[in-house]
């Protein structure tokens, strides 16, 4: 199985990372896709690199660019970056619009730059997408069609949000928030969307339904979530959401993606 969304290089695993990592494959979960936030963490990045089944993206989340250099500058190190680590994706990118202490129009412009780097650089987009819907849409056609797309991760709307993302192409990934009772909106807004653009994730460590720090290996459970919801076999979910992550990530077979990711 492969994880779509997972903080390998955040300071919350740096106690255990190796033991959760094998625990993680003795269930079956080999594959990772790793965002990039921030600069800061390009060393935890970099020393996933070349690991079996770890592949990275790099980008500037919305909440960690404050007070950080003008966005020419540092888009151009972004790019530097994206091609020295052969990244699968630009982002973790976008939109928070209840995120205090920083406006929304601000964000846009970096955001709007990572799209056209993305485009640019013939990648997709990993998309932080809270709220600030029309902005967003605003940013999409402002940039203008981007040929690979991308994915709205951890998606928490509603089902004609996720009808007018899958229109514009995007593919839309799902977390442990399906397996709330009380989530009747975002598990209609699951039925709606084809299976060819489900992807399975667990956006580790963010925490879990259990208030505690999320694992990799909560890919099961959140695996088993989503095909309870579509009244799917589980394994049928799962080789699903690899197939599509494949394909978004432009690979003929999931199973490549269990390969070490060579560097420039």
């Amino acid at each position: 199985m492969l994880d779509s969304h997972c903080h390998l290089d955040f300071p919350e695993f740096d106690a255990d990372r190796a033991e959760l990592l094998a625990d993680a494959h003795a269930l079956g979960i080999q594959g990772f896709l790793v965002p990039g936030v921030h600069e800061r963490l390009w060393p935890a990045q970099d020393a996933l690199l070349g690991r079996a089944g770890v592949h990275v993206a790099t980008g500037l989340h919305p909440w960690f660019l404050h007070g950080d250099d003008p966005v020419d500058v540092a888009l151009a190190r972004l790019e530097r970056r994206a091609r020295e680590v052969r990244a699968v994706a630009i982002g973790e990118c976008g939109l928070d619009g209840k995120r205090t202490g920083w406006e929304l129009a601000a964000q846009g412009t970096w955001f709007e730059a990572q799209l056209e780097l993305a485009r640019a650089l013939d990648l997709p987009v990993i998309v932080h997408q809270v709220g600030a819907r029309a902005e967003f849409l605003r940013g999409l056609e402002r940039v203008g069609p981007l040929p690979r797309a991308g994915v709205v991760h951890a998606f928490s709307g509603d089902a004609a949000w996720a009808r007018a993302l899958l229109a514009r192409g995007f593919y839309l990934g799902f977390g442990a928030a399906v397996s709330a009772p009380k989530r009747q909106r975002l598990r209609a807004a699951l039925l709606e969307v084809p299976a060819e653009r489900v992807l399975l994730e667990t956006d580790a460590p963010a925490s879990s339904r259990r208030g505690t720090r999320s694992v990799p290996a909560d890919l099961l459970s959140v695996c088993r979530a989503v095909a309870e919801v579509r009244s799917t076999p589980f394994e049928q979910m799962a080789e699903q959401s690899d197939a599509n992550l494949a394909r978004l990530l432009g690979f003929s077979n999931p199973l490549d993606l269990l390969l070490p990711r060579p560097t420039a």
